[in-house]
């Protein structure tokens, strides 16, 4: 297991190793003793998990929570394929307003780790893509914020294919929007 830093600060990228054989595959996707020590202060508890399976081209996010402690995510895909897309919502960061873009499959077992303060969406890229995910706080609806996927500031290059998109993302406001709004971490 190892993590990558993103440009943006509180994201990573985890790479874990397979163990194949004539049954198939066998991956370990979370363990925080191995994570702890590659990054010291590493303090994820999860207390949630959820699972969500969708057809080719649906988007979803970009989600953030306004929990007083944050949310933090372990995301990875157990099945298919997506582009997992982390934006900067700290409007005090350097990289505020920038995105990182990674893709994440059931073959290349990578995960992705984002700390407080980072919004999350994606793509999938393959008809049942399934990602998994576990988060440091439980879903309220009410601490969740959403930006449009398809804002023109942030200008985020899906890949061309017909979308599916919930009514609530397609209707979301604009990163500039939520910031006047004082809607940010």
């Amino acid at each position: 297991m190892k993590l990558v830093p993103l440009n943006i600060g509180g994201a990573w990228v985890i790479n874990q190793e397979s163990h194949v054989d004539n049954r198939g595959y066998f991956r370990e996707w979370y363990l925080p003793t191995k994570i702890s020590k590659e990054l010291l202060d590493f303090g994820f508890v999860p207390t949630q998990g959820n699972v969500s399976k969708s057809k080719k081209g649906v988007i979803r996010g970009l989600h953030y929570s306004m929990s007083k402690v944050g949310q933090e995510k372990w995301i990875t895909c157990t099945a298919g394929r997506i582009l997992d897309v982390i934006l900067d919502v700290r409007p005090d960061s350097n990289t505020y307003g920038k995105f990182e873009m990674v893709e994440l499959s059931e073959s290349n077992g990578r995960s992705i780790y984002i700390k407080e303060g980072l919004a999350h969406g994606f793509i999938t890229l393959a008809n049942d893509s399934v990602v998994t995910y576990l988060t440091n706080t439980v879903y309220r609806s009410e601490d969740e914020c959403i930006i449009n996927p398809f804002d023109p500031d942030i200008q985020i290059p899906w890949p061309k294919m017909n979308y599916v998109l919930s009514k609530k993302d397609e209707n979301a406001p604009s990163l500039d929007f939520q910031k006047e709004m004082g809607l940010l971490p």
